[in-house]
């Protein structure tokens, strides 16, 4: 692995683990508020979950290289993508900002995975 990859594999973790640090932070600070509605508290539990899972699969990956480490983390995505999905369009779409708001998690979320795979390839 050359000097550029190396680094390329610093920033991906990095940023891995400021998005898991901030959903989990999200999820906790909702989850804590005085009064939150239970449709809010719920998403704040997944949030929160997803920001734990993901820390710990990408420890995972790094200590024993186990291959299937990305596709748990695939469908802890598409799971967070899920209830993240529908729970911006069941009242309805009523800006482009909120699909916008979906487009950007979904990146988040590759990256995330993005930085579990490269985590593998270093271990291979």
């Amino acid at each position: 692995m050359n000097r550029q990859d190396k680094i390329f594999l610093a920033g991906l973790v990095l940023l891995s683990l400021i998005t898991s640090f901030s959903f989990t932070f999200y999820g906790l600070s909702i989850t804590l508020a005085e009064e939150v509605p239970p449709w809010m508290s719920l998403f704040a539990y997944v949030a929160a979950g997803y920001g734990v899972g993901n820390l710990y699969v990408l420890s995972w990956a790094w200590r024993s290289g186990i291959k299937w480490a990305a596709d748990v983390n695939m469908i802890m995505a598409f799971c967070f993508l899920g209830a993240f999905t529908m729970d911006t369009v069941k009242g309805g779409v009523e800006s482009a900002l909120e699909i916008v708001g979906i487009l950007v998690l979904a990146l988040v979320l590759w990256i995330n995975w993005l930085a579990v795979k490269k985590v593998l390839t270093l271990k291979a």
